[in-house]
């Protein structure tokens, strides 16, 4: 029996799968996957991973399933892939928005159920992950799952009800990076810094920063303050930030993005 079976291989679920292969979780062998792009389906061909014609072949040979598409498309092909499963398998959501509560309704209390928030900068194997604690998984099984994802990063287990916040903070967040990194870019063409070059050293910036801050362990108030001399430079940005309101902005954005993942569950 292979040992783990994607619906769906697209970006996210493409990434992961290519780590746990990469890294020796599973091999190709012991891989199969459900998905309707041409393209997709030959990669994997290739590199060895079996393609199954449905969904039932598929969760009749693997033990775990990952439910790789789209949210909106989960809700339409759920009921069909909960007619194929079996009892042997153990079924890991990725979807935004779709709650423990929602899983076990869609696919029934007796399937071992998952809800994992991952988040695009696995691709880069710099993730953060979040499981759901709300789970029926054996310890091993459980043990295992973190596995799998400490191969696209960090990995963390939190209470269900924080998975909403957890969507919109690490899930959505990269976008509010990205669009901090171009408009930082964007400061110094104007002040005559080609564009490639400036998004380099705003990119290296924002990464150094981030690797300053966890090697530190301060918090990150306290970083800035090391950051602002007296009288200095730094210290009028800053100050241009806070009348603008950027703390406030930042986490306005976050809250609105946690509300609309809340909307989506319900």
């Amino acid at each position: 029996m292979k040992k783990i079976g994607f619906i769906g291989a697209g970006n996210m679920a493409g990434t992961i799968l290519d780590a746990i292969l990469k890294a020796g979780v599973f091999l190709p062998e012991e891989a199969a996957l459900c998905e309707i792009n041409p393209r997709i389906i030959e990669k994997y061909k290739a590199a060895g991973v079996s393609v199954a014609p449905d969904y039932k072949s598929l969760c009749a040979e693997c033990e775990w399933i990952l439910l790789g598409v789209k949210p909106q498309v989960l809700g339409k092909i759920a009921p069909q892939i909960a007619e194929a499963l079996c009892g042997h398998n153990i079924v890991i959501s990725i979807a935004a928005g779709w709650t423990a509560a929602r899983l076990r309704k869609s696919f029934g209390d007796e399937t071992k159920l998952l809800r994992v928030m991952p988040n695009m900068p696995a691709m880069a194997g710099e993730g953060m992950t979040v499981l759901s604690k709300d789970n029926n998984l054996g310890p091993e099984e459980l043990a295992l799952a973190v596995r799998m994802f400490e191969r696209v990063g960090k990995v963390m287990l939190l209470d269900e009800k924080h998975m909403d916040t957890v969507t919109a903070l690490t899930g959505s967040g990269p976008a509010t990076v990205f669009m901090l990194i171009d408009a930082l870019a964007e400061a110094a063409v104007l002040r005559g810094i080609p564009k490639n070059e400036a998004v380099v050293m705003a990119t290296q910036m924002v990464k150094g920063s981030a690797a300053a801050l966890e090697v530190s362990g301060e918090p990150p108030m306290t970083m800035k303050d090391r950051v602002c001399s007296p009288g200095g430079t730094t210290i009028e940005g800053v100050y241009a930030l806070e009348q603008d309101g950027f703390a406030a902005t930042v986490i306005r954005s976050v809250l609105v993005t946690a509300e609309k993942s809340e909307k989506m569950s319900k």
